[in-house]
C-alpha cells in the first residue's frame, strides 16, 4: 500500500538522498484512480498540469492514498551516476510505456528496488513495486527531465484506468460535418488521421488512447472516455506538415531542421500532447466524441476488432512493475455485443483510399457536431473582412521583442488602420516573445472580426500568412496584426502597392466550400 504521507514512501527517502527533495506536487486522475507526481523542480510539475491538463485535479485532502506514485528528480551528472547496478547483476529486458524498450536489474541492497535503463539515454527509472511508486531520474538541464515525468505519469493513469475495462488505442478524424473516433486495431493510424485533421478537422479528440464505458445518458448508451496519452507523429509527416514542425523544439530534433536524406530513420517519432497537437493543427480539443465505426482487418467483424484493440492496448500498456493493470479483455462483456451492433467499415490498412473511405462514410451519417465548452472563432460563419494598403513598408527586425497578447480575436471597426507584419515561427510552447518580423504595411479593414487561424490573402489570391497573434504595444493608435509565414519577404519585396487589396478568409469558410466527406491527404503548403 502507498503511504498517505509523502515522506514515508522509501523511494523518497532516495531522492532527498540524491539531493532532491520532492517539495512540489500535482494530482491526476482517471475516474476513481489517481497518481500523485512529486519533484523538486516546480517547472516539472508545472508542465505536467499543462499536458495532462484534462486529467489534472485538486490534491486529496481526504487522506486517501494515491493509486500510484511519481517522483521526478533532475539530477547533476555525478549524482545521476550514482543509480547504478551492482556489478554482474543480471539484467531482464522490458517492454515499457510509450513502445519503449528498456533493461532492469536490482539495484542496491534495498529489497524490491529496481533500476530501469533505456539504450542510449542517460536517464533512468527506480521502481518500488511493494510502495506502487517510481523515481524518474533525469540529466538536469535535459529537455527530457520536463517532458518524461508527465509521459509516465500518464501512461500509469492508462494502466490504472485499464482494471476497470477495455483500453482502446485510438485516433480521431475531424470532419466538416462532426467528429468521430476510429479505433485502430493496429498501428500507424496518425500518417493518415493527422493530415486529414489538419485540411478539415474541427475538433480534436485529444488523446491516442481511450476507455470504452457505458452510459445510459448518452445515445446509444456507449461513452468514449479520453486517457491522456501522448500522440506519436512519424517525423516523415512533420516534414510534410510544416504546421507541425514549427512546434517542435529543433534543438531536439535536428533532424528536422536539416535536409532529408536516405540515412534518414524512417521510424523516428515526435511525440505531442494533446493541447500541442491541438494548436499545431488548428483544432479544438474535444473531450468526448461519439463513437461512429469501428475499423478492423478486412473480414473481421466488429466484435473482433473491439477485442483485437484491446490485445494492442495491452501490449502498448503493460503492467509496470505491478503498479499498473493489463487491459481485461472485452469478451463475455455486454461491451462486445452493443458495439458490434453499431454500423462499421472493414478497411484494409490506414493509407489515403482508406481515409477517403472513412471519410465518405462519416459524412453519409450526418454526425452531429460536438458542442464546445470554449469558444472557437475558427469555426463561426463570418462576414467578409477585406481591406487596402494605405502604406507599405520595407525594413525587417531580427529583435523586435513583441508580446503577443493572449486574445485570440479581434473585432475591427470600419475604417480603422492596423500594421500588418509576418514571422518564420511562433514563440516557443508558453512563450509570447515574436522577435523577428517582417514588415507588410498599414491595411484599412472594412470591419468586421478577425481571428488567431485566420488566413489573409492579396487580391490575386496569394497567401500572405495566417494570424498568429497581436501585439497591443501601439493602441489606441493602431494594433499590431501578426502573420505566420516561412517567406520572409517585406511589403515592398512582395510588390504591395498602396490602394490595393487584401482579404481575410476563416477557416469554416475554407472547409465549407469543399463540402462535407471531401476530404484529401494535403501535400506540403508551397513555399
Amino acid at each position: 500500500m502507498i503511504a498517505a504521507e509523502n515522506h514515508a514512501l522509501p523511494l523518497t527517502g532516495l531522492a532527498a538522498d540524491l539531493g532532491a527533495e520532492p517539495g512540489h506536487a500535482a494530482d491526476f486522475a482517471v475516474g476513481p484512480h489517481r497518481v500523485r507526481l512529486l519533484s523538486s523542480d516546480p517547472a516539472v510539475i508545472g508542465y505536467a498540469t499543462t499536458a495532462l491538463r484534462p486529467a489534472h485535479v485538486p490534491s486529496d485532502t481526504g487522506g486517501r492514498p494515491p493509486d500510484a506514485v511519481c517522483l521526478a528528480a533532475p539530477l547533476a551528472p555525478h549524482r545521476l551516476d550514482r543509480l547504478t547496478a551492482p556489478g554482474g547483476e543480471p539484467a531482464e529486458r522490458l517492454h515499457l510505456h510509450g513502445g519503449r524498450g528498456g533493461f532492469a536489474a536490482r539495484f542496491g541492497a534495498a529489497d524490491g528496488f529496481r533500476l530501469v535503463r533505456m539504450p542510449g539515454r542517460a536517464d533512468r527509472f527506480v521502481t518500488d513495486t511493494a510502495a506502487r511508486s517510481v523515481l524518474y531520474a533525469g540529466q538536469r538541464d535535459d529537455p527530457r527531465s520536463l517532458t518524461e515525468p508527465a509521459a509516465l505519469t500518464a501512461a500509469l493513469l492508462t494502466a490504472l484506468a485499464a482494471q476497470d475495462g477495455p483500453v482502446l488505442a485510438g485516433a480521431a478524424v475531424g470532419t466538416a460535418a462532426g467528429a468521430a473516433l476510429l479505433l485502430d486495431t493496429g498501428e500507424g493510424t496518425a500518417a493518415t488521421t493527422v493530415p486529414l485533421l489538419h485540411e478539415h478537422g474541427h475538433g480534436l479528440l485529444s488523446w491516442s488512447s481511450v476507455r470504452l464505458v457505458h452510459d445510459p445518458g448518452v445515445p446509444g448508451g456507449l461513452r468514449l472516455r479520453g486517457l491522456p496519452s501522448p500522440c506519436a507523429l512519424p517525423v516523415s509527416l512533420l516534414r510534410r506538415i510544416r504546421s507541425l514542425a514549427r512546434h517542435v523544439c529543433l534543438a531536439d530534433h535536428p533532424e528536422l531542421a536539416a535536409p532529408r536524406t536516405a540515412s534518414d530513420d524512417p521510424r523516428g517519432t515526435v511525440e505531442f500532447t494533446p493541447d500541442e497537437l491541438a494548436e499545431a493543427l488548428g483544432c479544438q480539443v474535444l473531450e468526448q466524441a461519439p463513437l461512429a465505426l469501428l475499423v478492423g482487418p478486412d473480414g473481421a467483424g466488429p466484435e473482433a476488432a473491439l477485442r483485437r484493440a484491446a490485445e494492442v492496448s495491452a501490449a502498448r500498456f503493460p503492467a509496470w512493475h505491478g503498479i499498473g493493470a493489463t487491459p481485461r479483455a472485452p469478451a463475455d462483456t455486454a461491451l462486445a455485443e452493443e458495439a458490434g451492433a453499431r454500423p462499421w467499415v472493414a478497411v484494409d490498412g490506414y493509407d489515403a483510399v482508406a481515409a477517403r473511405t472513412v471519410a465518405d462514410e462519416l459524412g453519409r451519417r450526418h454526425l452531429t457536431d460536438t458542442v464546445p465548452d470554449l469558444p472557437d472563432a475558427t469555426r463561426w460563419p463570418r462576414s467578409a473582412l477585406t481591406g487596402r494598403w494605405v502604406a507599405v513598408m520595407e525594413h525587417r527586425r531580427l529583435s523586435r521583442g513583441m508580446k503577443l497578447e493572449r486574445w485570440r480575436t479581434r473585432a475591427l471597426p470600419a475604417g480603422t488602420v492596423h500594421e500588418l507584419m509576418t514571422t518564420p515561427a511562433p514563440p516557443p510552447a508558453g512563450g509570447d516573445r515574436v522577435d523577428e518580423v517582417s514588415y507588410l504595411g498599414f491595411a484599412e479593414f472594412t470591419g468586421g472580426l478577425l481571428a488567431v487561424g485566420d488566413a489573409v490573402h492579396e487580391a490575386d489570391g496569394k497567401l500572405l500568412g495566417h494570424v498568429l497573434g497581436f501585439d497591443d504595444t501601439h493602441l489606441p493608435n493602431h494594433m499590431n496584426v501578426v502573420l505566420l509565414s516561412e517567406d520572409r519577404r517585406t511589403g515592398r519585396q512582395r510588390g504591395l502597392v498602396p490602394g490595393g487589396r487584401l482579404r481575410v478568409t476563416a477557416p469554416a469558410d475554407a472547409r465549407s466550400a469543399t463540402g462535407p466527406g471531401a476530404l484529401t491527404v494535403p501535400a506540403e503548403e508551397p513555399r
